[in-house]
């Protein structure tokens, strides 16, 4: 989200994405290559600044796909438990997972077929284990259906028209979500 940040600061609404219209302030902490394993202290900072946020976002994991250290089961099983964790020590705020995105170029494997089938069996994963502990999850349909329109030249970060769809995604999404339509953004998918 690091990239989505920069774009952010250079659009209309700034990086409040707008949203402070509804009273929703956002606060970034987009890291290069974040990892699962630094997640929680990452949220742990947040922890002690004051106030809980409405929505943590949370758009992590495509830098763990394919590790050999986490086979896709042990994963998913660590990413669920440290979002129980992180629901218990923010139980004002209502967690988001951000779903993984498609890519050209894994860290830890070349054959994008089989990385193209982790990625959708994690998301599925966490689709469920958000849910489970009543938060939101959020989809990307527009830019998983032609992901090569909406990647970098590296095939792994996105391109300005990727990060403007997804800012607007992002926007529309907490928008649903405050509004208390939904729970999974778009619904339509």
């Amino acid at each position: 989200m690091k990239h989505a940040y920069i774009s952010a600061r250079t659009r209309p609404g700034g990086t409040n994405l707008g949203l402070e219209r509804i009273g929703m302030k956002i606060w970034w902490q987009g890291y290069s290559g974040l990892k699962i394993i630094n997640l929680k202290n990452k949220l742990w900072y947040l922890k002690y600044l004051g106030e809980q946020p409405q929505f943590i976002v949370i758009h992590c994991g495509g830098n763990d796909l394919g590790s050999k250290e986490n086979s896709l089961f042990s994963l998913i099983a660590k990413v669920k438990g440290h979002l129980a964790i992180i629901a218990h020590h923010f139980p004002q705020s209502r967690l988001v997972w951000s779903e993984v995105l498609p890519r050209s170029v894994w860290r830890f494997s070349s054959n994008n077929h089989a990385m193209e089938r982790m990625r959708v069996r994690f998301n599925r994963a966490m689709a469920k284990a958000i849910l489970d502990l009543e938060g939101c999850y959020l989809k990307y349909p527009d830019m998983v259906k032609n992901m090569s329109l909406f990647l970098a030249q590296d095939g792994v970060h996105l391109s300005p028209l990727g990060n403007t769809v997804f800012l607007n995604t992002l926007q529309g999404g907490l928008e649903y979500f405050a509004s208390g339509k939904g729970s999974v953004y778009p619904d339509s998918y």
